[in-house]
């Protein structure tokens, strides 16, 4: 198995449900949908339709 090195960006969101919900129609899938990272907010993966993973982060 190959390892590649990769970096992580996560983007700001005000509601990351709001985010969430447009993923699917814009024909990317949800890796990881919302779960709380405790007192730093939340946080999401998506995978967009080249296959790179992004995170979302909201304190809401």
């Amino acid at each position: 198995m190959k390892t590649r090195n990769v970096a992580l960006v996560y983007f700001s969101s005000e509601e990351i449900n709001a985010e969430l919900g447009r993923v699917e129609a814009a024909g990317s899938k949800i890796i990881r949908p919302k779960p709380g990272i405790g007192d730093f907010g939340f946080m999401a993966l998506i995978e967009d339709t080249e296959g790179n993973m992004i995170g979302l982060y909201s304190i809401k």
